[in-house]
């Protein structure tokens, strides 16, 4: 969640290196830490292996493997460290429980609940996913795809569809090595090296072959927009709402905390806002709940569904008595839109 600027917003070279850890400790990796790692041109950001490594965390535990879609696990796995032995290791270490209570803790002291966010998060976005190409959707564009597995997982069963993922070139380049020690890319899926900060949605897209203006279109922003400016913003969704009239977007947004009204988690921990300032990468952009349908009806765009954590909760953890009772942290919820 906090590696984000220099994959989302702005250039790697602008990207400082604050880490102040350059080993585990207790096997545990850095980014359970919440700290970033060494920025290289060749590897992902700490986001996107944090990300990967919290899901991989979870499935340590049945209760929490049995709500991942199939190659969910596999493909994660892959992308959370670098080779076959490495993945070995991180597996046994997050299995042990030491490691557990402590990555625990550390969760629970930073940002309660973040984990099981971020899969019931990807869980309500696959949903809409499919659902959308079981319909008219016939192309899927996920912006600042990261190391997520969806793409990778869903262009073999969908082989009608394109899937074009947009990012960072060395997220991309990373992810596409990884790739291979879990699947075959096929035909159908692609990858686009873009930054936003830099280059507009339009121009990435139009410029490239794989991407077609003509067919009906989801486009899929997940923990993306929160870190550009409202300019960029609407630059992307004017973009949805223009080139098709069946086009869709799935996007999650930071709800706006009282009292200041600023963008977070519901009941931020001071330190986590101050080390997100001092690192340079606040968010910078939020809505209240009450604003979101007309923020993008002035964008020309339709409020199919809205989901925040509650309605996750409701969704996925509510009949299962293993998960009923635990609370995934709120402040990030999802917007799904059609070109109105």
């Amino acid at each position: 969640m906090f590696q984000k600027a220099w994959c989302k917003t702005r250039s790697i070279v602008n990207c400082r290196d604050w880490s102040p850890f350059r080993t585990s400790f207790l096997g545990i990796p850095q980014e359970f830490f919440f700290l970033p790692e060494r920025v290289k041109f060749d590897q992902p950001s700490s986001t996107a292996r944090l990300i990967a490594r919290s899901l991989l965390f979870l499935a340590q535990e049945k209760r929490f493997l049995e709500l991942m879609p199939p190659g969910m696990l596999e493909g994660t796995s892959c992308f959370a460290a670098d080779n076959p032995e490495a993945r070995e290791r991180l597996a046994r270490r997050l299995r042990t429980p030491v490691v557990r209570l402590f990555v625990k803790a550390v969760e629970a002291l930073v940002l309660p609940g973040i984990q099981i966010h971020y899969l019931l998060r990807k869980l309500a976005l696959e949903a809409l996913i499919r659902d959308s190409l079981a319909n008219a959707t016939r192309q899927v564009v996920v912006l600042g795809a990261g190391l997520d597995t969806l793409a990778g997982r869903l262009h073999h069963e969908f082989p009608d569809a394109r899937f074009l993922e947009v990012d960072h070139p060395a997220t991309q380049r990373a992810k596409i090595e990884l790739m291979h020690d879990w699947l075959a890319p096929g035909p159908n899926l692609n990858f686009l090296y873009g930054d936003l900060a830099e280059q507009t949605l339009d121009k990435l897209l139009l410029e490239s072959p794989h991407f077609e203006p003509g067919s009906p279109t989801l486009f899929l922003a997940e923990g993306l927009l929160m870190y550009l400016p409202v300019e960029q913003i609407d630059i992307i969704l004017a973009f949805v709402s223009s080139h098709h009239p069946a086009n869709r977007i799935a996007f999650t947004y930071m709800e706006n905390q009282p009292p200041a009204g600023k963008p977070g988690f519901e009941g931020f921990r001071w330190f986590t806002n101050a080390w997100l300032r001092w690192k340079n990468e606040p968010f910078t952009w939020g809505l209240s709940r009450n604003e979101v349908e007309s923020f993008v009806r002035q964008r020309d765009l339709q409020l199919l569904e809205h989901l925040n954590a509650t309605d996750l909760r409701e969704r996925f953890l509510s009949e299962n008595e293993t998960l009923r009772n635990l609370k995934p942290i709120s402040g990030e919820s999802i917007a799904f839109c059609q070109t109105a």
